[in-house]
């Protein structure tokens, strides 16, 4: 068998999920590059997660195996990304996926981490968020940077969000569209 970090995101999460030897693996490899999530500044490494985030999805947040299957895909196609409130290493990126409930998903990505003596992105928590919008507000209102994935302009336009970009971008000049600042 291939080294476990070098099969696909799908042959991985199978493997942990109904394999034998949980406890011998520290990291899933997501993503090889972060490619999909570059757009927020986000340097082309590794993107990994935790187990322990994994176990969390299912009994905490009811996101199962066959959520996580598709988490690459859902991942490159996030709306848009915002600066963490919390962690200033973390961006919080997200989802047009929703709950049952309609909360949006987020995932939340921590940058620049060790794993293996090399450096990686790390996926360090997913869930679904009532009330984002109130964080959106909280985190624009404290000055921290928001980037629109330009693959998904048009979406975000329609996704309900409230973030008036103009004006966000002549207060603050930093809302990133097509890697360009808005405001300038």
């Amino acid at each position: 068998m291939k080294k476990f970090t070098n099969l696909s995101w799908k042959e991985q999460l199978l493997y942990y999920a109904y394999g034998k030897k949980k406890k011998e693996i520290n990291y899933l490899v997501v993503n090889p590059n972060s490619k999909g999530i570059t757009y927020a500044g986000i340097k082309e490494k590794k993107l990994i997660i935790k187990p322990r985030i994994i176990e969390k999805l299912d009994y905490k947040h009811g996101l199962n195996v066959e959520f996580l299957l598709d988490l690459n895909k859902i991942i490159n196609n996030s709306l848009f990304a915002f600066e963490s409130i919390q962690r200033d290493d973390s961006l919080v990126f997200v989802t047009k996926e929703k709950t049952s409930e309609n909360n949006p998903i987020i995932f939340i990505v921590a940058k620049d981490k060790q794993a293996d003596n090399f450096e990686v992105n790390e996926i360090s928590s997913i869930y679904d968020k009532k009330n984002l919008q109130n964080l959106i507000d909280r985190s624009l209102e404290q000055g921290k940077k928001a980037y629109i994935n330009p693959k998904k302009e048009k979406e975000f336009k329609n996704s309900g969000f409230n973030i008036d970009l103009n004006k966000e971008a002549k207060k603050n000049k930093w809302i990133k569209k097509d890697n360009k600042e808005l405001g300038r």
